[in-house]
C-alpha cells in the first residue's frame, strides 16, 4: 500500500504559493484557532512540518489532533523521548545478529 502524501490527500492543482484542498474533510479543522492553546497549536504545526511544508495542512492535523486530545503534543513529545532512549540502548539497531 503507497503511504499517504499530502499530494495523495490535496488536489493536484495545488500552487507552491496558496495551497488549495479540494475534497479534503478534516473533521475539526475548522474550528477557530482561537478555541486553541496558541502555543500548543504551534508546536503541534511544527510537529506535523516534518512530514509536510504546507501550513494549512499542518495546522489542520494539529487542529485535529488537539480537538481528539489537548494533551496530544505532550504525550508525543515522551512517546519520542522514550523512544529515543531505547535506541540509544541498542548498540547497533541496524546491524543482524549472527547464528
Amino acid at each position: 500500500m503507497k503511504g499517504i502524501t499530502p499530494k495523495s490527500i490535496a488536489s493536484k492543482s495545488i500552487s507552491p504559493k496558496k495551497p488549495k484542498f479540494k475534497n479534503v474533510i478534516l473533521k475539526g479543522s475548522d474550528i477557530p484557532d482561537s478555541k486553541f492553546n496558541k502555543t500548543e497549536l504551534n508546536r503541534g504545526m511544527k510537529h506535523e512540518s516534518e512530514h509536510t511544508n504546507i501550513k494549512p495542512l499542518q495546522k489542520a492535523i494539529a487542529k485535529v489532533h488537539l480537538r481528539d486530545d489537548p494533551n496530544y503534543n505532550k504525550k508525543l513529545d515522551i512517546m519520542e523521548k522514550v523512544s529515543l532512549k531505547d535506541m540509544k540502548k541498542i548498540k547497533n539497531p541496524t546491524k543482524t545478529r549472527e547464528k
